[in-house]
Parts: structure tokens; sequence; C-alpha cells
């Protein structure tokens, strides 16, 4: 191949990449105002259970990770790229963080009312699936970066 082709196939992943990272940031950012958990009442209602801010340690560990993602991906999308690596370590660890999250929000509290023993279920809200769709997205833009070429001069 030559070599205005494979310059422009890196061109390419590149700006996917960059496209990708801001579509995360993004989806990331709207999760932290997004409703984590719903309470769904019986005439229909739908009212938030849970949020970023009522999580707790839940809470502080996501907005830690979401910094850290960001800080990872914009610093190997236009610094480093040999931050890549421990990007994609990041990435997988945060989604597994929320999978745990995922599985136990829903469970966490159960609403009675009053004291006849009828509870109202509790379902993920749409701050969730963001958080997810933030972290795969800034994940997939380390993916798509291509692999640190060495420099010249450098062993």
């Amino acid at each position: 191949m030559s070599e205005d082709v494979v310059e422009s196939r890196l061109n390419w992943r590149k700006s996917a990449a960059i496209v990708m990272a801001t579509f995360g940031t993004v989806m990331g950012a709207a999760a932290l105002v997004g409703d984590w958990s719903t309470v769904t009442w019986y005439d229909g209602r739908i009212a938030p259970a849970w949020s970023v801010s009522k999580l707790e340690g839940f809470g502080v560990m996501y907005m830690v990770a979401l910094i850290v993602m960001v800080a990872l991906t914009a610093g190997t999308l236009f610094l480093w790229a040999d931050m890549r690596a421990l990007g994609l370590v990041a990435g997988i660890s945060a989604i597994l963080l929320l999978s745990c999250m995922a599985k136990a929000l829903p469970n966490s509290q159960v609403f009675e009312i009053s004291s006849s023993g009828a509870t109202l279920p509790q379902t993920l809200g749409w701050g969730i699936y963001a958080a997810f769709a933030g972290f795969a997205a800034l994940t997939a833009a380390l993916v798509l970066l291509p692999k640190a070429r060495p420099q010249q001069g450098r062993p």
C-alpha cells in the first residue's frame, strides 16, 4: 500500500475515535443528572428513586471513574498513545462496576405503601443506560485508535 492510503486510514480512525470520545463524554455527563432507578406508582406515574447524588459511595466511584476515563482517553488521543492499554483496562473496569451497580440498584430499596405490605416496582432509569453508553463509547474510541508507532530515535 502506498503511504498516502495508510495515512488516510489512520486519519479516518483517529477522526472516528474523536467522535466516539466526544459522544462518550457527553453521555457520561448526562448520566450525572439522569435517573438511575425509577419507581412506578400504581396509577402509572414514574418517579425517580435514585440518581448519582443519592448513590453515595457508588456515585463517587462513578464520578472518579468517569474523570479518569475521560482523562485517559483525551491523553491517548492527543498526547501519549502509550496510555491506550491503561485506558482499555479502566474502561472495562468501569463497565464491570456499572454492571454491579445495575444489578444492585433495583434490589437496594423496597418501597412499601403504609403497613399493607404492598410494594412498588423499581426499574433502572435512563441515567444508568447513558453511563453504559458513555463508557462503551470511550472504550470504543480507544479501540479505534491506531497503535502507537515508534518514533524516530526512540528505542
